[in-house]
């Protein structure tokens, strides 16, 4: 399945291109979240400027349905790309230790160490 030379890069390239992504579209939902934002507080002044009575709780929710939703989520997808990012980072080959590299392949023991197990399993009494 690991081709040589492609699969090494492959642990440290999804999770970069990941985070960025996430934090890509975290960016714009954020710029959209703050926008809307904006743009519901001025509408929510336009109308108690005419004279119109709004309750706290009908403000609350226009501003949090029309831009809150937006800001949560943007915010939570660029933590969540910053989270990759540093996963991508702790993975690279530079950053792992030697002992959790790609292991070589353990040389087969010799035939004899297996036979001298299997005689002192036969000389326990059970």
């Amino acid at each position: 399945m690991n081709r040589a030379g492609r699969g090494s890069r492959l642990p440290h390239l999804v999770p970069t291109v990941l985070g960025g992504g996430m934090i890509g579209l975290g960016t714009l939902a954020v710029g959209y979240g703050a926008w809307a934002w904006a743009e519901s507080r001025a509408y929510l002044a336009d109308v108690t400027g005419s004279g119109q009575t709004i309750e706290a709780f009908d403000a609350a929710n226009f501003v949090m349905s029309s831009a809150g939703l937006f800001l949560l989520i943007g915010l939570l997808l660029m933590a969540n790309g910053g989270l990759f990012l540093v996963a991508g980072r702790l993975l690279s080959p530079h950053s792992l230790p030697r002992s959790m590299g790609p292991a070589a392949a353990a040389p087969a023991r010799p035939a004899s160490q297996e036979d001298d197990l299997d005689d002192l399993l036969d000389d326990i009494d059970v």
